[in-house]
C-alpha cells in the first residue's frame, strides 16, 4: 500500500466524515462526558457496571450443562477519542462480548440479561432506558453504525457486493447520501486502504489482506467515529500485519478510534493501551510499558 495514495485519501475521508454527522443531525453523539473529576473529557466509550449473560444455548465461549454463560461481570471503561486500544485475553473471556455490547448487536439481536450501560461519544445506546429491572438497548445496530463500526474477523462475512466499487458504496447508499458524493467518499476510502485500481474487481479475487482493506473501506465509507476489530491479524502474512499497523496507524492520524480485539499483543507495542479480560472482567488497562508482564504472560492465560 503506497503512502501517497493514503495520503490523497485522507483529507477527503475527513470532509466526508463530517459531511456524513451533519448529514444525519448526529451532534448529540458527539456531547462531552464528565470523567467524575471536575474536567470535561471526551470519551468515545463508556461502559459502567457492564454485566452480560447470554440466554441459554448462546454464547462467546462455552456454556456448561445449558446453563447460560455469564460473560461479562461490572465492566467499567473509558476510552478517550482518538486513541488506540488492544483487547487482550484468553478465547471465552468476554473480549468479542464487550465489541457487541459496542455495537449494539448486544442487546439489540443477541438476547440475554445485560445490567449498567454504554455510551458512546457522550450518548448512551445501551442502559435502564425503559424502566424495566436489567438493561435495554436504547439504539439500535443500524443508528450506532453511524457512530461504530464492526471489521470482522473474517472479511468474506462483511462482503457482499459483486465489485469492489459497490461494496464500498453500500454504507453512503444505505444513509441515502447523494450520487457525487457517494463517488467521492468510494475514491477517497478505496485510496486511503490502497485499492483505486482495483475498484472494478471482484471481491473474491482479492488476497486475505486486500479483503480486509475492502471490508475496513467499507466500513470507513459509513463514517463512523469509531472503529472495531475482532482478531484482525490472525490470517495476514507478515507483509498483511506491518500494512496493518501502518493502517491503524493512520486512522489515529484522522482522529478515529480504534478498539482491537486481540490474543498477539506484542507487535501492538504502538497502542495507547493494553486492556487485559479475564473471566469477563477487566483486570488492567495500561499503557504497554505500564502493563504488568508477569500478568500478562503468566496469570492472564491460566
Amino acid at each position: 500500500m503506497k503512502s501517497d495514495q493514503m495520503d490523497g485519501g485522507r483529507s477527503a475521508i475527513e470532509s466526508s466524515s463530517r459531511r456524513a454527522h451533519e448529514n444525519t443531525n448526529n451532534e448529540a453523539s458527539r456531547s462531552q462526558v464528565s470523567d467524575g473529576e471536575g474536567a470535561s473529557e471526551p470519551f468515545a466509550i463508556e461502559m459502567n457496571g457492564l454485566g452480560f449473560t447470554y440466554s441459554s444455548g448462546e454464547s462467546e465461549g462455552s456454556t456448561r450443562a445449558g446453563q447460560p454463560a455469564f460473560s461479562l461481570r461490572g465492566v467499567n471503561l473509558a476510552i478517550p477519542k482518538g486513541t488506540v486500544s488492544v483487547v487482550i485475553g484468553p478465547s471465552g473471556c468476554g473480549k468479542t462480548t464487550l465489541l457487541r455490547c459496542m455495537t449494539g448487536i448486544i442487546p439489540s439481536i443477541i438476547k440475554g440479561s445485560l445490567f449498567g450501560s454504554v455510551k458512546l461519544n457522550g450518548r448512551e445506546i445501551a442502559g435502564r432506558g425503559n424502566g424495566e429491572s436489567g438493561s435495554s438497548a436504547i439504539a439500535g445496530p443500524n443508528e450506532i453504525s453511524l457512530t461504530a463500526g464492526l471489521v470482522m474477523q473474517e472479511p468474506d462475512h462483511q462482503i457482499f457486493m459483486t465489485t469492489v466499487e459497490d461494496d464500498i458504496a453500500f454504507g453512503p447508499e444505505n444513509r441515502m447520501a447523494a450520487p457525487g458524493e457517494i463517488r467521492a467518499e468510494v475514491n477517497a476510502c478505496s485510496r486511503f486502504v490502497g485499492l483505486p485500481s482495483r475498484l472494478t474487481d471482484d471481491p473474491s479475487t482479492l488476497s486475505g489482506g486486500g479483503k480486509q482493506r475492502l471490508a475496513i473501506a467499507g466500513i470507513l465509507a459509513s463514517a463512523p467515529d469509531i472503529l472495531l476489530f475482532d482478531e484482525p491479524v490472525g490470517g495476514l502474512d507478515d507483509s498483511g500485519r506491518a500494512m496493518f499497523a501502518t493502517l491503524i496507524c493512520e486512522l489515529k492520524e484522522i482522529g478515529k478510534t480504534i478498539v482491537i480485539v486481540e490474543h498477539d499483543y506484542e507487535e501492538f507495542s504502538y497502542a495507547d493501551v493494553w486492556i487485559l479480560m479475564k473471566h469477563g472482567e477487566i483486570i488492567s488497562a495500561a499503557p504497554p510499558n505500564e502493563t504488568d508482564r508477569g500478568l500478562l504472560e503468566g496469570e492472564l492465560w491460566r
